[in-house]
């Protein structure tokens, strides 16, 4: 598991591209830890969270007409960040099998 991870940082410009961004979590996650501190107002409960401040979204345009292999791959990368990463995707439905006459 961890080669396919190594693999995909080297030749997969997503998966680097994410990883990079997804670097932005952690340091947010750092900072809320700071400033619950007491003596912070902005350390009280409710006032904000990490999940709250950042989100990343990757655009994914046939990621319904994924094979089994490729959506494998994709959860992978779901799974490594699980809490502020979404997909945007084109959810389309063939109408007709045929144009119309």
């Amino acid at each position: 598991d961890k080669i396919c991870v190594w693999a995909s940082m080297r030749l997969q410009t997503l998966w680097r591209t994410v990883a990079g961004m997804m670097l932005y979590y952690p340091a947010l996650e750092a900072h809320y830890a700071v400033q619950r501190m007491p003596n912070s107002s902005l350390g009280q409960e409710g006032i904000w969270n990490p999940r709250d401040c950042f989100t990343c979204i990757i655009s994914m345009q046939v990621y319904t007409q994924f094979d089994k292999t490729k959506l494998m791959h994709t959860n992978k990368m779901f799974d490594k960040f699980p809490d502020s990463l979404k997909v945007a995707y084109i959810d389309s439905e063939d109408l007709f099998t045929q144009a119309p006459d």
